[in-house]
């Protein structure tokens, strides 16, 4: 480390108080012990922190204006504004604004492979010995060029942060506020390539997570979405949106296992899953899909008037198929065949 520091103090009733600080530092970083935990992608190699005295309010605040660079695998920009009242009996620091701007080329992180990866921040709060409350403002956001985990790939994503508050105490910390994500291209194998979005509210802290909100495919596939970790217990209920295939089947252009012999242009469909994963016992899902009305062709028959119910259970390692209702108004495979009824349940 190297560089200058300058602090003026003044004795008070027998205390010592900063109130006015002024310097310029550079800390070489490349053998710091104590980034070796730090992934590679967010290891900085030189840092310059900037101290420069603003105007106090009062004779106990201490008013800076911070500014702080780094290069190396991660490039970061920061300038900040703070403000530190030092009463006898507490503290109280207040951010004006802190402005962030950090940069990565590649990060490996819990086995997830992020290229190209930009974050900015502009954040303003205040915070005590007793509690802290902070928000994020405009143009907060995360962007990465490409996220790969197994066999997800997700390429142009991006993450809107406006509005999402931290605050807390000594003895908890919440996250909470709206939320936008963003894939202009997601690639996994059960799926057709294409953008997808995710909007809507997260709720945090050490005890429970929560994610709300609404996920679109650019196929026009939509459905409700919510998310809980709490207890040792993921829960995922997803509830579709109902179809009305006259306007276009999405499913079609959303499934890669979709049958490429099977068109439905008419009739809607309706479905919905509940997933639980509790530590110590075993998967449990639960997913209805249900037709009505349902017109198409298959191969070289065309179908007309068909409803179908299904349910799907997994507990474990035992799955159940239920075909609680099939009918079939007429079926034309060349000679036409109806009205066609069937119930069926595998294990």
């Amino acid at each position: 480390i190297s560089g200058a520091l300058a602090l003026d103090l003044r004795n008070t009733g027998g205390r010592w108080q900063a109130y006015q600080a002024h310097g310029e530092l550079q800390l070489d970083s490349r053998d710091a012990a104590w980034l070796q935990n730090v992934p590679a992608g967010l290891r900085p190699e030189q840092l310059q922190l900037g101290i420069a005295p603003m105007d106090s309010a009062t004779d106990d605040e201490l008013a800076l204006r911070l500014t702080l660079a780094a290069q190396g695998p991660l490039e970061l920009q920061a300038d900040a504004t703070l403000s530190l009242r030092q009463a006898a009996e507490d503290w109280a620091l207040d951010v004006g604004q802190l402005q962030l701007d950090a940069r990565s080329k590649r990060l490996t992180l819990a086995g997830s492979r992020l290229d190209d990866l930009h974050l900015q921040l502009n954040l303003s709060g205040h915070a005590t010995a007793q509690q802290w409350q902070f928000s994020l403002g405009r143009s907060a956001g995360l962007a990465i060029q490409r996220l790969r985990v197994d066999e997800l790939d997700l390429q142009h994503v991006q993450a809107t942060l406006d509005g999402i508050d931290l605050s807390g105490t000594p003895g908890s910390t919440r996250l909470s506020g709206p939320l936008a994500l963003r894939a202009r291209r997601l690639q996994y194998p059960p799926l057709q390539a294409q953008g997808w979005q995710w909007q809507g509210r997260l709720d945090a802290s050490e005890a429970s997570q929560a994610l709300d909100g609404a996920l679109l495919a650019d196929s026009g596939l939509s459905m409700a979405l919510n998310l809980r970790n709490q207890a040792d217990e993921l829960s995922l209920a997803a509830k579709l949106d109902e179809l009305f295939l006259r306007a276009g089947n999405p499913l079609a252009q959303t499934l890669a296992g979709w049958p490429g012999l099977l068109t439905l242009d008419n009739g809607r469909i309706q479905g919905d899953a509940t997933l639980r994963l509790a530590k110590g016992k075993p998967l449990a899902l639960l997913a209805t899909l249900s037709g009505r009305n349902l017109a198409g062709i298959y191969d070289r028959s065309t179908l007309g008037g068909v409803d179908a119910q299904a349910q799907l259970r997994v507990n474990g390692d035992r799955l159940t198929l239920e075909l609680a209702n099939l009918s079939a108004g007429q079926i034309d495979p060349g000679i036409p065949l109806g009205p066609l009824h069937l119930q069926a349940s595998y294990q």
